[in-house]
């Protein structure tokens, strides 16, 4: 399919983000180039569908590359086996599109080499070079990375292939001056290397006493270990008898609890015993007041007694008065008439007053009756009885005194 000439006449370029180069490329080819260019980030975006278009892909050599790598990653191997893959990964890709690149070295274009710039189609070199060109790597990053590529067949046979394809010269990162500087520099470190080794020595002889301190520390702490298993071993056994003076002490405990509620039961018996006999005092002391009640009262009775008494033998004096004067009325039946009447009324009026006195004894009489029987309910009580064993007793103190 053929292509538009707007895009014929775009220059297409390939330039790795992850190239340190690449924006100052883009600047200056910017600047340089005569056609309009569109930057791209893979061969595979620049080429798209078209088999024909010119694609310009900037490198840098590939020992720069490599001692990026080493810097970055810290470890050599692991950088140049990284470098292979990502090498190996390119030229799979290039030598489908061989006849659509211009592979240029990176750092040759920004210095406008004039190979460089004639591959590009620029005949007439800007009169300026780009003036921020970042430096590259260390000397010595830089004859190790060189060193490793020309040990390594498969890195060898990846750097002649890139050279290859490569149009143009490129900047020489390691001319002989370098190299006497590298080789300088290289002698400096052989002799931090010598006194390095020096002091390697030092260390491993102090390394050697330190062994045999660590040796006396490890039988140290092997018998701080039988120690301290002793120490443990006591210890289970001090738990242990402490496990069994503690149950021993639950015992101890759970019988004392025992104990506690049993007397608590016996406390509250007591108690109710206490109550009851102190409900008993106070009934004691209500029968005894009862009883000294009940005394008084038998006292009184018995003076009403003394009373009646008295009282039926003036009953029984009128009684024999009545009877003395009947006799003499009876005596005396031929008195005079008019005192008859009188003796008649007199003795009305005495059989008016026995009557009287008669009824009244009865009344005394029935009072008695019930009095005694009072008298007899209080002898034949309960409280009488408690109430004798006070009266004893109040009686002995009596003799006592």
């Amino acid at each position: 399919m053929s292509e538009p000439k707007a895009q014929r006449k775009t220059l297409r370029v390939v330039i790795d983000p992850r190239l340190p180069l690449g924006e100052v490329v883009k600047r200056h080819l910017e600047a340089i180039s005569t056609t309009p260019i569109k930057v791209y980030d893979t061969l595979a975006g620049a080429a798209g569908r078209s088999t024909v278009a010119r694609i310009l892909v900037p490198l840098i050599s590939p020992v720069e590359n490599l001692a990026l790598q080493v810097v970055d990653l810290q470890n050599s191997a692991q950088a140049l086996e990284l470098w292979k893959e990502e090498a190996s990964a390119f030229l799979s890709k290039a030598r489908r599109m061989r006849r659509q690149l211009i592979v240029v070295d990176a750092r040759s274009l920004l210095l406008n080499d004039a190979d460089v710039l004639a591959a590009l189609g620029i005949n007439k070199a800007p009169e300026a070079e780009c003036a921020d060109i970042p430096p590259a790597p260390d000397l010595v990053t830089l004859v190790l990375a060189d060193s490793m590529l020309s040990n390594d067949e498969e890195a060898s046979r990846l750097v002649a292939e890139i050279e290859a394809m490569r149009s143009g010269s490129h900047q020489v990162l390691l001319d002989a001056e370098r190299l006497s500087e590298a080789h300088s520099a290289y002698m400096s470190l052989r002799g931090e290397a010598v006194q390095n080794r020096a002091r390697f020595k030092e260390l491993s002889q102090a390394g050697m006493s330190m062994t045999d301190e660590n040796a006396l520390l490890r039988e140290n702490v092997v018998q701080s270990q039988s120690y301290v298993a002793e120490v443990d071993a006591a210890a289970l056994k001090a738990r242990k008898a402490a496990a069994e003076e503690n149950t021993l002490l639950r015992e101890s405990v759970t019988q004392s609890q025992s104990y506690a509620v049993e007397a608590d039961v016996a406390l509250k018996a007591h108690n109710e015993v206490v109550e009851e006999n102190a409900l008993l005092r106070e009934s004691l002391g209500l029968q005894v007041e009862a009883a000294e009640q009940a005394d008084m009262r038998q006292s009184q009775l018995v003076e009403d007694c003394s009373i009646l008494r008295k009282e039926s033998a003036d009953r029984h004096v009128l009684k024999a008065q009545v009877e003395a004067l009947r006799r003499r009325l009876e005596t005396d039946k031929g008195l005079v008439a008019s005192r008859e009447a009188i003796f008649g009324a007199v003795m009305l009026e005495n059989q008016k007053e026995t009557s009287e006195h008669a009824a009244s004894g009865q009344k005394l009489a029935g009072e008695n009756l019930r009095l005694q029987s009072e008298l007899d309910g209080i002898y034949a009580s309960k409280a009488w009885r408690v109430a004798s064993v006070l009266r004893s007793v109040r009686s002995g103190f009596g003799l006592l005194k």
